[in-house]
């Protein structure tokens, strides 16, 4: 399931944009429930645990894949029309996956697995027009599901799972390229819940 919804981010091209374009123009109504959802150092050799609470409460497989956390660079990034915004988003990778002798501890330098923690900020809801999944307007804390990767110097992000701490939103990014000068992630970000809903694999964007 997680590779198809994958497959699909890299496919297709339909824009939050456009769906509130068609929202607007239909003028629909939508009654939506959300059911909430609880919020939420190491070292070479043996293996290192780190504690849960630093990637929050949902990552099961965060503290055993990134065993030495280092946090790696802080981005924004929004859809076409400002709708949606992921702000303050922290990519946290494993300081055993920079590349030795590097000049800095941040992305460039880095190839391995990657969480993130931060914000997605929604200023209109907005209805995926082939489910009755809503992404409903406010603000929430995200963090990350399930363990993603990055390639060299910020290519080739993927992270499977982010949840929010509250109205249980899930999010899958895919084919992301981290840049800099401000950090910025350009990535295909799709929606795959809200509360007990789920959303069609057309409810994507392209985010810069």
């Amino acid at each position: 399931m997680k590779e198809s919804i994958v497959e699909n981010l890299k496919m297709k091209t339909l824009s939050f944009s456009l769906i509130n374009f068609i929202k607007t123009m239909a003028a629909v109504t939508v009654v939506f429930t959300l059911t909430a959802c609880p919020g939420g150092g190491g070292g070479d050799g043996a293996p290192v645990t780190t504690p849960l609470s630093y990637f929050g409460s949902y990552c099961n497989t965060c503290n055993t894949s990134i065993q030495n956390p280092v946090p790696l660079a802080v981005f924004e990034s929004t859809n076409p029309d400002g709708n949606v915004t992921l702000t303050g988003v922290e990519v946290i990778g494993d300081a055993r996956y920079i590349t030795p002798n590097a000049s800095g501890k941040n992305f460039r330098n880095y190839q391995g697995p990657i969480a993130l923690r931060g914000r997605i900020v929604v200023r209109q809801h907005t209805q995926d027009m082939w489910s009755p999944c809503v992404l409903p307007q406010g603000a929430y804390n995200v963090q990350t599901y399930e363990v993603g990767t990055m390639g060299y110097a910020g290519g080739d992000i993927t992270i499977p799972r982010l949840m929010t701490t509250s109205g249980a939103i899930e999010i899958v990014i895919a084919q992301g390229v981290l840049t800099e000068n401000p950090p910025r992630l350009s990535a295909a970000v799709g929606i795959r819940r809200v509360g007990n809903v789920t959303c069609s694999s057309n409810f994507i964007d392209s985010f810069n």
